[in-house]
């Protein structure tokens, strides 16, 4: 996505979405993919992400999101939501009022699969 721009999502996006410097998306829907934010970018989710997280800017994860799987985190991470998945990287991962890490609730086929109830 290109710098100055903001995508909003609110239908499911299959696949992957990149954010680039100077760029934001604010998802409200679901991204059946992976979400790589460059430095300088910015991702506010009040929806759900399902697959992988790379970031180098700036994800929020709101009080009605979800981001279920790994985070590779550089850049800074505030956790209001819901995360499940392994976290790695020297950014900042913060989890604020309202925020959990949720464990997985069981495997299949060799995965983990969380539920989410509220």
């Amino acid at each position: 996505m290109q710098r100055g721009a903001t995508l909003f999502v609110s239908g499911t996006v299959q696949g992957s979405l990149a954010i680039e410097e100077g760029a934001a998306v604010e998802l409200t829907g679901t991204l059946q993919g992976s979400l790589h934010v460059d430095q300088g970018g910015s991702a506010l989710i009040t929806g759900a992400v399902q697959g992988s997280t790379t970031n180098f800017g700036s994800v929020v994860v709101d009080r009605t999101g979800t981001a279920a799987g790994s985070v590779h985190n550089e850049g800074l991470f505030i956790l209001r939501g819901r995360q499940g998945g392994g976290v790695t990287g020297p950014g900042e991962f913060r989890v604020e009022a309202g925020g959990e890490i949720v464990q997985p609730t069981r495997q299949e086929d060799g995965r983990d699969v969380y539920e989410w109830t509220y």
